[in-house]
C-alpha cells in the first residue's frame, strides 16, 4: 500500500488533476465531494449502516456517512470548472485523521417507497433534511451516537460488536485511507 508507515498521519496530498481523477474513481464507490459555503471541502463516504432513534417512537431511518475534510487551494466551480484557472501544481490534502461520523435521513429505495405509500394513504410522515452530528470516531463519539440512535440490526450481537470495534479502533478511517490509496494507484500512471 502507498504511504503505509507505523507513524502514519493518514493524510493524502494530491495535485489538482490527480485529485479530480481520484474523485472520479471514488464516485463509483459511493463517495461524494462537497464544498460548503465557507469553501471547506469534504468527502462523504457511505458507511453502510442504518440507524433509527433509540428512545423515540419513529419510523425514520438514517444512513451513516464518513465526513472527511479536504483542504483545497484551488477554486471550486461547477462541473469541470475546477480544471481551469490555476496550474496543476497546487494541492488538495485529504485529512483522514480528522474524519467524523454523520447521519442523514435514508435515501434507500424501500424506505422511500414505504414513506410514499404512507403519505398517499393520508398518514403524517416525518422527514428531515441535513446531517445529524458530527460524531467523533472514538469512545465519546460512539457513546453520543448510541445514546440517541440504535443500529438497525444491533440485536445481531456479533455484527454489532464488529461495528463498535471498527469504530473504536478507527479501522473505518484506516480502511477509507487504504481505499483512496488504491484509487490513487489506479490513476497514478497518468501523472508520472
Amino acid at each position: 500500500m502507498l504511504k503505509r508507515r507505523k507513524d502514519n498521519d493518514y493524510m493524502l496530498s494530491l495535485k489538482k488533476l490527480e485529485f479530480v481523477s481520484v474523485m472520479a474513481v471514488a464516485t463509483n464507490y459511493f463517495r461524494t465531494f462537497v464544498v460548503d459555503s465557507k469553501g471547506q471541502g469534504y468527502i462523504f463516504g457511505d458507511a453502510f449502516k442504518l440507524f433509527t432513534y433509540r428512545n423515540k417512537e419513529s419510523d425514520m431511518q438514517f444512513s451513516s456517512y464518513l465526513k472527511i475534510p479536504v483542504d483545497v487551494s484551488f477554486k471550486m466551480m461547477d462541473g469541470l470548472g475546477m480544471l481551469v484557472k490555476e496550474g496543476n501544481d497546487i494541492q488538495a490534502t485529504i485529512r483522514f485523521k480528522d474524519t467524523e461520523y454523520v447521519l442523514m435521513e435514508s435515501r434507500g429505495l424501500f424506505y422511500n417507497a414505504l414513506k410514499e405509500l404512507k403519505e398517499k394513504s393520508g398518514e403524517k410522515v416525518e422527514t428531515m433534511s441535513g446531517f445529524i452530528g458530527p460524531y467523533s470516531i472514538d469512545q465519546a463519539g460512539l457513546d453520543d451516537l448510541l445514546g440517541e440512535f440504535r443500529v438497525i440490526g444491533e440485536e445481531e450481537e456479533q455484527k454489532f460488536e464488529e461495528f463498535k470495534t471498527k469504530f473504536l479502533t478507527q479501522e473505518v478511517i484506516k480502511n477509507e485511507y487504504k481505499h483512496f490509496c488504491n484509487y490513487q494507484s489506479k490513476v497514478k500512471r497518468h501523472f508520472n
